[in-house]
């Protein structure tokens, strides 16, 4: 008797009911029965172009781990990765828009335990998918420069993207000097060089999360527009890392992309991909909010700050137990 062919597991209530099969070889196995993905030996590198259908845009929350770490290589290369900063300064500026407010969020967490982290003798920064020039780093950078703590920083980058840690600790990146009087990055220098020599510091970590384990743990974990390129079974365990890789008292710091419908999706896709014509289509599902991503956390970790009202965007703050 021929076994059952196993069924798709609804994760996410977003499951299109008429999923087209030639997409199942492309789903982690984790989002069948058995865990298991009968089809992944017909599997083909998934490109997605303008033309997104909704079927595609909700296949992502649920597409395979090595589906989505290749689109984000394919996205990230160096022409992309040089000019990030400019382009999330000038086109999306939502993104530097968020990264202010975490770096806000991360000040007040800073002042209400400032004798702490005087007496600190390193603080190790975490820099969850950096991205090219690590724009959450340069914004987290200003909160512990207001508290006179930029010397004490030991920053890390980890990233799946070698191009995105090696380009971005060899200062061989745009750096928009309108930004630093913009949001006030006056310890960057106006052409990014005080910036530049500070990164060039940090720690390299190309790396998948799952394949990380750190000898210490950290002091502040920062993690900006990350999460929307994970699957769901990822989002959980990124969400498990780093609860298990920060110290007690030590605070983890998110924002992310976030839209409510494929037609929100579809637009900004074709504005992004109009204004970026050499970067490939990405490959992500932000329709994850800040509640579903606080539903992951665990018992050890509490929400300090949250904003939900930033363009195309969700932030907050949790502190370590």
């Amino acid at each position: 008797m021929q076994k059952p062919m196993p069924q798709l597991v609804e994760k996410s209530g977003r499951i299109p009911s008429d999923m087209p099969s030639r997409f199942l070889p492309l789903i982690d196995g984790r989002a069948f029965q058995d865990g298991t993905n009968p089809h992944s030996q017909h599997a083909t590198l998934y490109q997605p172009d303008a033309n997104l259908r909704p079927e595609e845009f909700f296949l992502h929350h649920l597409l395979d781990t090595r589906q989505c770490s290749k689109g984000a290589i394919r996205r990230f290369n160096p022409v992309g990765v040089r000019r990030y900063l400019e382009e999330k300064f000038i086109e999306d500026r939502w993104v530097s828009e968020g990264n202010n407010k975490l770096s806000q969020m991360l000040e007040g967490y800073i002042g209400t335990n400032l004798e702490r982290f005087k007496s600190l003798p390193e603080i190790r920064l975490l820099d969850f998918g950096p991205s090219g020039g690590a724009i959450t780093t340069l914004f987290a950078i200003r909160a512990l420069e207001r508290f006179g703590l930029l010397d004490r920083a030991r920053i890390h980058l980890l990233d799946v993207v070698p191009d995105v840690v090696n380009m971005t600790i060899s200062g061989d990146f745009e750096f928009p000097g309108e930004m630093v009087r913009e949001y006030g990055l006056d310890f960057a220098a106006a052409d990014g060089s005080l910036y530049k020599q500070i990164i060039s510091q940090a720690v390299p970590i190309i790396s998948d999360f799952h394949d990380f384990d750190p000898q210490d743990k950290f002091h502040i974990i920062l993690n900006a527009y990350t999460i929307h390129h994970l699957n769901i079974f990822d989002k959980a365990d990124c969400a498990a890392f780093m609860e298990g890789i920060v110290e007690p008292g030590g605070a983890i710091a998110i924002v992310d992309f976030f839209v409510k419908s494929f037609a929100e999706y579809r637009r900004w896709l074709l504005a992004h991909l109009e204004s970026n014509p050499e970067s490939p289509a990405p490959v992500e599902s932000p329709y994850f909010s800040r509640e579903q991503m606080m539903s992951l956390s665990g018992a050890s970790v509490r929400l300090i700050s949250s904003d939900d009202t930033l363009e195309k965007s969700w932030a907050m703050l949790m502190e370590k137990s």
